[in-house]
């Protein structure tokens, strides 16, 4: 207790001491200008410039005494002001509080580290940057607002020694503070954002589990046609696999198990960074989504059966790499490459397309073309608009079961042309 007693003694001692100084260079500066008021030309004294140049010195901005200077320099030198009249003029200055360090780098670096603090902050939250849009437009007004008062600026024509020294001193400073200070931001970000993330994906999967749109959709429908069973990813994992934006994570995913498919889903996340523009087509379209995921696990179902470690088949490789396939290590291998990846990802992408027209007819054509148009901005192992377009005009399958047979053969027999890298 005596130890905070002493630290709030000490705080308040320098605030006192902050407020004293900073009371002492307004009195400062109001002196200073009623002598120039007093011995200016009345053009000079009302002018624009004056007024914004005893603004800035009221705020004690960097540069103000350099531009007062040159300013004095020229009065002198047109005979509006004595050599005696500036010799006043610059002791009344001398009087006024220098531009200390924290203009030069405390406010530079508490932006760095706040802006640090929300893209860390953002990485755990797949999908839902635009809940930081704020927070970064506030972050942009701050900088602007630096650079407006001349904070993070140096320009060549000061003139001023002492300013020059202290930039210096103050940009030392900042090249060993800053990089701390956004580490430091980094460092206490992290706990931070991911427990806000991991709270939003256990209300995300809460909702999605007890949602007949939802998980209990894609269960009943593999289940029924394709004696399948989906299991919902435990939370942990499906919160790296679909919450945090690193490389290959998705805001769904499904993977074989051993007699189930593994889906990994982040709904609220696959509608606010995957999503459809018209509300009224999302149950369409996540469910589409997840027949997608369905697909994947089926298309690799096929070829490996269990643990005898064999490949019975290898339609879900590219034909062009099939030969390449010795065992299951190689099929996984091959299963990596870029154009395998396109294979799978068209038979998945055909499912959707069959799914919707047999689902969803009177919807399927904005949902196909929303598909279509996520494509166009996809890496090359997902583009497959396509094999898209050519299921879009063959006949649609004349049954939920006969999905994946349907799609198998419009992969295989449309026009196109394989990613070769």
């Amino acid at each position: 207790m005596q130890f905070m007693s002493r630290m709030s003694d000490a705080w308040h001692t320098q605030l006192g001491r902050f407020n004293a100084t900073t009371v002492r260079h307004k009195i400062a500066v109001l002196a200073l200008f009623d002598f120039l008021t007093a011995n200016l030309p009345v053009d000079t004294r009302e002018s624009a410039w004056i007024s914004s140049l005893k603004d800035e010195a009221t705020r004690n901005q960097l540069r103000w005494k350099d531009r007062l200077n040159c300013f004095i320099e020229g009065l002198v030198a047109s005979k509006a002001l004595s050599d005696d009249g500036a010799a006043q003029a610059r002791n009344y200055m001398q009087k006024c509080q220098d531009t200390g360090l924290f203009h030069v780098t405390a406010s530079p670096m508490v932006w760095a580290g706040a802006g640090s603090f929300v893209l860390a902050a953002g990485f755990a939250r797949a999908g839902n940057l635009w809940s930081w849009s704020v927070v970064f437009l506030a972050l942009g007004a701050l900088g602007v607002w630096e650079i407006r008062n001349g904070r993070w600026l140096s320009p060549p024509e000061l003139a001023n020694q002492k300013t020059r020294a202290v930039l210096r001193r103050g940009y030392i400073v900042g090249a060993v503070i800053a990089p701390i200070l956004i580490a430091a931001a980094v460092i206490i970000c992290t706990p931070f954002a991911i427990g806000w993330s991991k709270l939003e994906f256990n209300n995300d999967q809460a909702a999605f589990r007890n949602d007949p749109n939802g998980l209990p959709m894609i269960q009943k429908f593999a289940r029924e046609n394709y004696n399948i069973t989906v299991v919902l990813s435990s939370t942990n994992w499906g919160w790296k696999q679909t919450a945090l934006i690193l490389p290959n994570n998705s805001v769904g995913t499904m993977s074989v198990g051993n007699g189930y498919c593994y889906l990994s889903f982040f709904r609220s996340s696959l509608l606010g960074s995957w999503g459809i523009k018209d509300s009224t087509l999302s149950t369409g379209w996540t469910q589409g989504v997840m027949v997608h995921e369905l697909g994947h696990c089926l298309d690799i179902s096929r070829d490996v059966h269990g643990f005898d470690g064999q490949v019975v088949s290898t339609l879900s490789v590219a034909p062009t790499e099939r030969s390449q396939v010795k065992n299951v290590s190689s099929f996984v291998e091959v299963g990596e490459q870029v154009a395998s990846g396109q294979w799978r990802e068209a038979i998945a992408d055909i499912m959707a397309v069959g799914f919707w027209r047999q689902r969803f007819p009177m919807q399927a054509d904005r949902l196909i073309a929303n598909l279509i148009e996520k494509r166009k901005s996809d890496d090359q192992a997902h583009t497959t608009g396509c094999w898209i377009n050519f299921a879009m005009i063959k006949p649609a399958p004349s049954a939920p079961r006969d999905l994946l047979d349907w799609a198998t053969g419009i992969r295989a027999s449309a026009p196109c042309t394989l990613t070769s890298t």
